[in-house]
């Protein structure tokens, strides 16, 4: 008698409880996949030490965007990171930053990082 209240209790959740759970999981993997822009400008702000206006940071974050590449495992891969880093140094050419303005490897880095985490 026990085995089939047991039986019965798993057909209930199964029924109501997983579709519940089911209908939960892409709304806050949504949440999770946008962009966040202002979160990426206040890590710019708070861990990169460039002077530059909130646009040049976006169009140099757009660049890393562009270059990064994910692996098989789907995780970014470090070549790709490096190769994201020089892009900010180029693209910071055309934007109007440069290194007088304090760009150099450990900051566009840094930007790199703060653009992989909020924008891409």
């Amino acid at each position: 008698m026990k085995h089939i209240r047991v039986g019965r209790l798993r057909i209930m959740l199964a029924t109501f409880l997983l579709p519940v759970l089911l209908s939960a999981l892409p709304a806050s993997a949504v949440g999770l996949a946008h962009a966040d822009n202002s979160a990426y400008l206040n890590e710019v702000q708070s861990t990169v030490r460039v002077r530059m206006n909130e646009n040049q940071a976006m169009r140099l974050g757009s660049a890393v965007c562009q270059t990064l590449r994910k692996g098989p495992d789907g995780q970014v891969t470090d070549q790709s990171r490096a190769e994201a880093a020089q892009a900010v140094a180029r693209t910071s050419r055309s934007v109007g930053v440069n290194r007088n303005d304090g760009l150099d490897r450990g900051n566009a880095m840094r930007l790199t990082v703060a653009a992989e985490h909020h924008l891409c």
